[in-house]
């Protein structure tokens, strides 16, 4: 988990994942990469973490120390990250040989990513519309439900302590459940198939549903609460849907493919605002907010059911090495 936990800033935060499923090609050993991929979710405890850590400091010391608090713990965290990481087994100065050699001999090689290939590949394409969906659906929750609740509704969520941070916690604990389940499932024979397109229900299906049950809700905070952290908590299998994918299709080039991705998938950070200020321009209620969520949850689910029509798991040929294709 220590893999993301800093990831909540936003400066150069695009570096950050690509950088890790660059890790994770190179460190995890094929069976053990759903808990590997599952730590990513180290970014959501650091989100838990923040909002009532920098509040309390804030409230105590004023707006600047919760800054200088956050830049603090971002320092330590990588001065910690880099005597306790490294780039490959190869260079790691405390493995032990015989963890090095297994895991060398569990992993590609590396090579210059074949930008041609990649973006000419229906499999990637599914991967990316996949990704887009989650953060669509993410984004709308992150940005748009706070605002719903305290605008329209009349409920502060961030306000309210834990509760603000619960959705986040429970999408912790869920992602890396889901992430011991699916190396369990792998280890008793299920294909990646099998455990990416069945997961797909959980990490875009029903997240969408309750997104769109929102908009049935009205002015009552409970349930739209409820549905909130259903939807962020089984989201948390996407460590085995589109976060897990692209060591599927190209480990070799999972980091190049996961940047790609997460650059397609980061514009819905300022398309779904835009989406709901066109929508409250003129009113700002119950109805222009219900279209929002039933817009939002059919991109979640639509961009769901194209990787279960044409998603494939199979190692695409463009993860080999040119000096190998020779």
């Amino acid at each position: 988990m220590i893999l993301s936990y800093c990831n909540d800033g936003y400066c150069f935060k695009g570096l950050v994942y690509p950088a890790l499923q660059c890790m994770i090609a190179r460190w995890a050993p094929p069976s053990e990469k759903g808990k590997f991929v599952g730590a990513l979710m180290g970014n959501t405890l650091g989100t838990c973490m923040t909002w009532p850590i920098v509040g309390t400091i804030t409230q105590a010391y004023g707006w600047a120390w919760g800054i200088y608090f956050i830049s603090i713990q971002m320092v330590v965290y990588c001065v910690i990250f880099w005597f306790v990481a490294a780039d490959s087994p190869d260079t790691h100065p405390r493995i032990s040989d015989e963890e090095k050699n297994f895991i060398i001999e569990s992993q590609g090689g590396a090579a210059v990513p074949p930008y041609k290939d990649i973006f000419f590949s229906l499999p990637f394409w599914a991967l990316a519309i996949l990704h887009i969906g989650n953060l669509w659906g993410l984004y709308l929750q992150l940005q748009g439900i706070p605002k719903f609740l305290g605008q329209v509704v009349g409920f502060d969520l961030r306000s309210s302590g834990g509760l603000a941070a619960l959705p986040h916690l429970m999408r912790l604990i869920c992602g890396t459940m889901f992430g011991i389940l699916g190396d369990y499932l792998k280890k008793n024979d299920y294909s990646n198939k099998c455990v990416r397109k069945f997961f797909v229900l959980f990490s875009h299906i029903i997240p969408g549903i309750a997104l769109i049950a929102i908009s049935f809700c009205g002015c009552n905070w409970v349930p739209i609460v409820v549905l909130l952290i259903i939807s962020m908590s089984i989201n948390g299998a996407a460590v085995l849907t589109n976060l897990q994918n692209p060591q599927d299709l190209a480990p070799n080039f999972a980091g190049t493919i996961f940047g790609i991705i997460s650059f397609l998938g980061g514009m819905t950070g300022f398309i779904t605002p835009a989406i709901t200020g066109a929508l409250t321009q003129e009113n700002n209620g119950i109805k222009e907010w219900g279209w929002n969520f039933v817009i939002g949850g059919g991109v979640y689910i639509g961009c769901g059911l194209v990787f279960l029509l044409i998603g494939v798991t199979e190692r695409q040929p463009w993860n080999e090495k040119k000096d190998d294709q020779q």
